[in-house]
């Protein structure tokens, strides 16, 4: 009997560590899930200053960020009022073709990220010999800065109501001395987490828009 009393104790026991086990591990692994939605931001970070293309697209989908971003782009510009530049209200009015200008300009603005990460230039020190960006919207990139881009400070990430990493970071410009509060969307992608868009596109783009009009002033 006494026996079988610390054998069915000892089975209740095990049920008990197993549980347990089981729902820390839960808790561990979304801890661990937000510390890594962090680290994407991070790594974004370090492969700017590193002018690591290859490692700054492993955290971030280039792509797919610059799809988001120029379709918000696209919608303050065709609506007017805005103190947009000529060549996008051009580019997104209601004569022209709006789907393939928006195609153009993301893979425009595309080459303009890979090449000023390449070149050194957003991390502060462009290669002598680093060839400048290129494109049939050249014109349009030649005011954007090519100073530093400095991630100078990284939020805790917060869980979004369909399980994206929110994660608030500011983005120090060197060229223009201006910091940007940017709201990041960072999803996981199969095995990875990447920065897949900019949740507050629309209230950066119409802060571009009053400096880029302040400027023509």
């Amino acid at each position: 009997m006494n026996y079988l009393f610390f054998a069915v104790v000892r089975a209740w026991a095990l049920c008990l560590c197993v549980l347990f086990s089981l729902s820390g591990g839960a808790t561990v692994a979304a801890a661990s899930d937000a510390e890594a939605a962090r680290a994407c931001i991070l790594a974004a970070r370090d492969a700017v200053d590193a002018a690591d293309v290859k490692a700054f697209e492993a955290a971030v989908d280039v792509d797919l960020v610059l799809e988001r971003a120029v379709a918000v782009v696209a919608e303050v510009s065709a609506r007017g009022g805005e103190q947009t530049p000529p060549v996008l209200a051009l580019m997104f009015s209601p004569l022209s073709d709006a789907p393939a200008a928006r195609r153009l300009l993301a893979r425009e603005a595309g080459a303009f990220v890979r090449n000023g990460i390449a070149s050194g230039a957003f991390a502060g020190r462009r290669k002598a010999d680093a060839p400048a960006a290129q494109g049939v919207l050249a014109p349009l990139f030649a005011d954007v800065s090519m100073g530093r881009k400095q991630i100078t400070r990284v939020s805790s990430p917060v869980r979004s109501d369909d399980g994206a990493w929110l994660v608030a970071f500011d983005l120090f410009d060197g060229g223009n001395r201006e910091t940007y509060s940017v709201l990041g969307r960072v999803e996981r992608q199969g095995t990875r987490l990447r920065l897949t868009a900019v949740e507050n596109m629309k209230d950066i783009f119409r802060r571009l828009c009053k400096e880029f009009a302040a400027r023509e002033e």
